[in-house]
């Protein structure tokens, strides 16, 4: 489980204990989503950080930053598999982003 607010961390929590395992510095969000089998984290930055931040649960290590969005990541969609994530944002645009580089 994850929390966030304002100041660009993200707090990863042990379920089990309700115990803060981690915190991630991460751009200023407002958009996350976990890939269906719980390894991944995404998180979609705000102006004028546009970009799509994926980090490794497991090692709290930021993999890639995906960029192409114009202004705020709002939204995303894993697939099933986890292999693709669509990311939707205020400038209109729906991206398709290929995940099996960083699975």
């Amino acid at each position: 489980m994850d929390t966030y607010g304002t100041s660009k961390t993200v707090t990863l929590w042990d379920t089990k204990t309700w115990q803060p395992i981690a915190t991630l510095d991460t751009v200023s969000f407002e958009s996350f989503a976990f890939s269906p089998n719980g390894s991944r984290l995404v998180i979609g930055g705000t102006w004028p950080e546009q970009w799509i931040q994926v980090w490794d649960v497991e090692t709290r290590e930021l993999i890639v930053e995906l960029s192409g969005h114009k202004s705020d990541v709002e939204s995303f969609a894993f697939s099933p598999d986890g292999r693709l994530l669509a990311s939707g944002g205020f400038d209109g645009v729906i991206y398709l982003w290929d995940m099996t580089p960083y699975l």
